[in-house]
């Protein structure tokens, strides 16, 4: 099961001009990493459920080890068994999938969410040092939703909040529940949540949970919930974010695209792709500039796609094939054009 997601996270994985052992690699790491103990974010073997082959196998292509830095170190082998969407695939199913378990039960430290965040950022993009290698896109953005310009992560400490605040609602709302009648009973006295004075001598837990409603306002609570006392939780996150809708979302994750193919149009499209001009604004030195193909004009995202003399004979047969008299010569205008055609 775990080579099929494997298989299906990246198919790159399928092309023979990759190591025949790279699939294995991937594998022997991954299943590893599940029996594993990760305290503070050290990485060690700590169960007998792992084959010793598998140890034998896994040890004898990468050194494991109990350090952040080696810990690094080790998942270069995944990265370069993984392209980009294959990374932010096993970021969400895995890495922040760990991480929400423990947020719908606590409210995490900010230190634990940022340190769990670095490494999030490190795998998609890659290492540097103890830094995450070169990118454009910033944390904020990748936290966005799909359909306004990210790649649906959710951002640590807001996320934190609006798992949690579904223990408000269901305390505001009085739910049929006995934790909840036990909050009334002990700290409420029947009044409302929202109202409540805090006590010195309250619980940890219950501090936690009364500073947590500052955060929301019974509004925000109530557009989010339904009549049958469920609150919903990624809308209520969504709510908090600065969003604008982008345009050609579902052009670019949409079945059609190759899971490789999306990710490229989603970083072309945010003009994110490190070509040779960003490159140079980050004082990167080059020997030069230039389109590699054309060699006309300075790289840049909208070069590539739109002034290349290649992407223009690409574009003149795709729009002969569509039947259009013309072709976008930006993403703005891109995003526009197929907007319209949404429409009709």
């Amino acid at each position: 099961m775990l080579r099929s997601a494997l298989l299906m996270a990246d198919p790159t994985l399928l092309y023979p001009s990759l190591h025949n052992r790279a699939p294995d690699i991937a594998v022997w790491y991954l299943e590893s990493l599940l029996s594993m103990k990760v305290p503070k974010f050290r990485l060690e073997f700590g169960s007998t459920d792992v084959e010793s082959q598998k140890k034998a196998n896994l040890q004898s292509i990468m050194v494991l080890s109990t350090t952040n830095a080696e810990y690094m170190a080790c998942t270069e082998a995944v990265k370069e068994v993984l392209w980009l969407k294959g990374r932010a695939l096993l970021i969400h199913s895995v890495l922040l999938g760990l991480r929400n378990y423990w947020m719908s039960i606590f409210i995490l430290p900010h230190s634990i969410t940022k340190e769990i965040e670095k490494l999030c950022r490190g795998f998609l993009w890659g290492w540097n040092g103890n830094r995450s290698k070169l990118h454009v896109a910033s944390w904020e953005k990748v936290c966005l939703p799909k359909n306004y310009g990210g790649l649906g992560f959710k951002d640590g400490v807001k996320w934190n909040q609006a798992i949690l605040a579904k223990y408000i609602w269901a305390i505001s709302t009085k739910s049929d529940i006995l934790w909840v009648k036990w909050v009334n009973n002990i700290y409420l006295k029947n009044n409302s949540i929202w109202t409540y004075d805090l006590k010195n001598d309250s619980s940890w837990y219950w501090r936690k949970l009364c500073h947590l409603r500052d955060k929301f306002t019974p509004n925000d609570l109530t557009s989010e919930g339904d009549a049958k006392g469920r609150l919903n939780t990624k809308m209520l996150y969504n709510s908090k974010l600065q969003q604008a809708v982008f345009k050609i979302s579902s052009s670019i994750w949409n079945n059609y695209n190759m899971p490789k193919h999306r990710f490229i149009f989603w970083q072309a499209a945010n003009d994110q792709l490190l070509t040779r001009d960003i490159l140079l604004n980050s004082k990167i030195s080059l020997d030069s500039v230039l389109c590699p193909v054309c060699r006309a004009e300075v790289e840049s995202n909208s070069h590539l796609f739109f002034a290349c003399c290649l992407s223009q004979q690409v574009s003149t047969q795709i729009c002969i094939w569509l039947g259009k008299n013309s072709w976008p010569t930006d993403f703005s205008r891109m995003a526009k054009m197929v907007s319209e055609d949404q429409e009709g």
